[in-house]
């Protein structure tokens, strides 16, 4: 005869189950404790290097601002004119002049001296003169 009966290893492998369960879930729960710490580290050192960014952010931003003003300083002691008239303002401006827009309006909009507006339309006008007669143009204007 056995020393236990079958409703009695019945009964003690229940309860093994029942251990083994309850120990599988304090594991869990201290997983997730553990992780949770995890990522309040991972969040508070985020944090700390958004912050280290954002002061180098602002020291870089402090430093152009100063750049800016010194160029401007020494641009304007070396008298360098403000408006330059490129080739994109050009085109600009003779597309606002094909639109009707008058030289000082122009010079305004583009923020150029209204003089050169008005030599740029008064080149622009006498090399259109020049295409609509049969008189030969300078190779310079070409």
């Amino acid at each position: 005869m056995s020393l236990f009966s079958a409703s009695h290893t019945v009964a003690v492998l229940a309860v093994a189950q029942g251990l083994l369960l309850g120990a599988g879930m304090c594991l869990c729960v201290l997983l997730f404790l553990w992780i949770k710490r995890e990522v309040r580290a991972v969040v508070v050192e985020s944090r700390q290097r958004a912050e280290a960014h954002e002061q180098i952010l602002s020291g870089l931003r402090k430093e152009l601002d100063e750049a800016r003003a010194a160029l401007a300083a020494a641009a304007a002691a070396a008298g360098v004119p403000r408006g330059r008239l490129d080739l994109t303002r050009r085109a600009q401006a003779l597309r606002l002049y094909r639109q009707g827009q008058s030289a000082a309006q122009i010079a305004s909009t583009l923020g150029l001296p209204r003089g050169e507006v008005e030599l740029l339309l008064k080149i622009h006008r006498l090399r259109d003169a020049a295409d609509s007669s049969e008189t030969p143009r300078p190779a310079a204007w070409n």
